[in-house]
Formats: structure tokens, C-alpha cells, sequence
């Protein structure tokens, strides 16, 4: 994994400098696959798309159009170090949003179209499995009726001609205890890199279990 460029963005609120690291290279080893689509890759992190202001609080896209400035980490080119030296000084660096901030970016609309809406729906989807899987299977730690929302909310949004889309739709499905509504979606998963994650979670709704698992 080699770091990229840093890309400087203003909070539309209170104009801080927010830093956004990128890569330059990065490789699935290591990675961990999970039945509701997320993917844990110690070697190929997501690049934030959105994030909170660390003064203000305000939550903002990160859109590629927003970026004011960059600079390279590189200490050998004088632009680029006089670059780093007063972004690290004055900037803040984005961080990924937590449960609060996933909550608040749907409850306050950020979205401005449905894809967005789906991304900020499968975050704290992932956020609220990750919770789960951490606390060994103790729901109390795991607000129910969040969840719950969430997930039948997400499926209304998510597109039923994508098949990536129709698989996280049937994994919904069975989290929400639906099996039969699971076995119906998943007829129509039939694309063939699909297909093994499809019968995993089939396997699932036959045994009636509605919970997120690692794929073996």
C-alpha cells in the first residue's frame, strides 16, 4: 500500500481545511468478506466520500470537483512541503463518519440522489453489523428499531435490475427475519460471480438465520 497525493477541501461551513489522504497502490491481501457487501481490507482502505467538520460538525461530500488544493508528501520539492507544513499546522484531517454521523446524515437529507441515499443506508448498515459482530451476537448493544428502519428503508431505495443490488436486497430480507421474501430475490440473482455468495445466503434463510456472517 503506497500513499497518494493529499487532497485539501474547505468545510462549506466554516471554511477549515479538511486533508484527504488517497492511494497511489493497494491490495486485497488480508481482506475479509461479509454476507451484507462490506469488505474489511487492512491493505486497501475505502477513500472517504464524506465526512464531518472537526470544528463545526457540519457533514460534507468530498466530491473530486470540491478539492482546493493537493500536495504530495515529499520533502525533496519545496512547494510540496511548504504545502504540508501549513496543512498539518492549520488543516484537519477527514475522518469516517460513526453511527451518529451516519444517523444524522440521513435524518438531515445530505443525500442529493438516491445512489447517495444507498451509500449513507449501506454505511450504517455495515456500521450497526460491525456492532453486532463485535458484541458477540448481543443485540442490546445494537439499537432495533435503527436497524430495523434502516434496512427496510434501504430496500426501497436499492434498484431491482442490479444484481449486485437484488443480492444486498435479499440479504436485507433475512436480516429482517423475511425468509420467504429472501428466497424470492435471490431467484433472481444469475450472475455467475454472484452466485456463491447468493447460495451462502441461501444456506442461511433455510436454517431461518437472519444474522450477518463472514463468507468462508
Amino acid at each position: 500500500m503506497l500513499p497518494g497525493s493529499t487532497n485539501v477541501y474547505l468545510c462549506p461551513n466554516c471554511s477549515k481545511s479538511i486533508l484527504q489522504w488517497t492511494l497511489a497502490s493497494a491490495n486485497g491481501i488480508g481482506a475479509k468478506y461479509f454476507s451484507d457487501g462490506r469488505v474489511k481490507a487492512p491493505y486497501f482502505p475505502e477513500t472517504l466520500r464524506i465526512t464531518r467538520c472537526g470544528d463545526c460538525g457540519t457533514i460534507f461530500w468530498l466530491d473530486r470537483e470540491s478539492i482546493v488544493d493537493e500536495f504530495e508528501d515529499d520533502d525533496f520539492r519545496e512547494e510540496d512541503a511548504r504545502k504540508s507544513a501549513h496543512y498539518q499546522e492549520y488543516g484537519i484531517w477527514a475522518e469516517e463518519l460513526d453511527k451518529e454521523g451516519w444517523v444524522k446524515a440521513i435524518q438531515e437529507k445530505v443525500y442529493r440522489n438516491p445512489k447517495e441515499e444507498v451509500y449513507l443506508r449501506k454505511k450504517l448498515l455495515w456500521c450497526l453489523n460491525d456492532l453486532f459482530l463485535v458484541s458477540y451476537g448481543i443485540l442490546e448493544t445494537v439499537n432495533s428499531t435503527l436497524y430495523l428502519e434502516n434496512a427496510s428503508n434501504l430496500i426501497k431505495v436499492l434498484e431491482d435490475n442490479s444484481q449486485k443490488d437484488l443480492l444486498l436486497m435479499a440479504e436485507l430480507h433475512r436480516n429482517l427475519g423475511d425468509f420467504e421474501s429472501c428466497l424470492e430475490v435471490l431467484d433472481q440473482v444469475t450472475e455467475p460471480d454472484l452466485l456463491p455468495l447468493a447460495f451462502a445466503i441461501f444456506k442461511k434463510c433455510n436454517l431461518k438465520e437472519s444474522k450477518v456472517f463472514e463468507l468462508s
